[in-house]
């Protein structure tokens, strides 16, 4: 962990997430969180993101439509959910481009 560049973590684990922390603090850590509860303990813990695919599935249940990597020219409007995911500069462009 001292020399990693990203930690991936496939469950809920805050002891792993404050370890990871402490040994390597420029790591990026993205934990797996079930509820919002957990995703706010897991940031507090000190992870830089956290993947929620309960959220995600329950939104695309709730909409109907789900597109994954729509293409450049895809239309967005007013109403629309955007899941976004990338490295922090990508999505900083992003909402740049967006105002």
């Amino acid at each position: 962990m001292r020399n990693a560049a990203l930690l991936l973590l496939a469950t809920f684990a805050i002891g792993t997430t404050v370890l990871a922390r402490q040994r390597n603090p420029t790591i990026r850590i993205v934990p797996r969180a079930t509820t919002e509860r957990a995703s706010s303990r897991l940031r507090q813990a000190g992870a830089d993101s956290v993947v929620a695919p309960a959220p995600i599935g329950g939104m695309r249940r709730a909409t109907g439509e789900y597109v994954s990597n729509p293409p450049a020219d895809t239309s967005v409007s007013a109403g629309c959910h955007l899941i976004v995911m990338g490295d922090p500069p990508s999505v900083a462009h992003l909402g740049e481009e967006a105002a």
